[in-house]
């Protein structure tokens, strides 16, 4: 699930990458919801940058992944095949995110909306509120979140 996205207009990029770091916490024994992995997520949009980068020791649990991956793959496979998918919303446990998923009625794109969490994104110096932003994207272009690949 590494990799980057940009929007059909070109001028906003989603990049998304696990990391391996000190906030890598994984033992086998435990529960998906117990063990976290880092990442990073950086979102380019004209002159607007917005990075959790390895500092901020960002994680998601393996359930988060898992739902994630999984979820993102059908809604590839859907509209590779000219279907309608369902909406779809992601929030990661400990509120760094929120992505949504949704319908244009355009053959392969979909909506990709992106909340970041202005709280823990400035560690707390603001807080509050969140920041989105809505782009479209074309299922074609797979490289990030819509390729099921383990995250570790």
């Amino acid at each position: 699930m590494n990799g980057s996205i940009k929007n059909v207009e070109k001028n906003v990029k989603m990049t998304f990458n696990f990391i391996s770091n000190q906030f890598l916490d994984i033992i086998n024994s435990r529960e998906e919801f117990e063990n976290w992995i880092p990442f990073e997520l950086i979102l380019t949009v004209e002159n607007e940058r917005y990075e959790y980068l390895e500092d901020k020791g960002a994680t998601l649990n393996l359930c988060e992944i898992n739902d994630l991956i999984r979820t993102l793959d059908q809604i590839v496979n859907t509209k590779s095949n000219n279907k309608i998918i369902e909406k779809y919303h992601f929030s990661s446990l400990k509120g760094f995110f929120e992505l949504i998923v949704d319908e244009t009625y355009e053959k392969e794109m979909v909506y990709i909306e992106i909340w970041i969490n202005i709280g823990t994104y400035s560690d707390g110096k603001t807080y509050g509120y969140d920041k989105g932003f809505r782009f479209v994207v074309s299922v074609l272009s797979r490289p990030i979140i819509f390729s099921p690949k383990s995250p570790v």
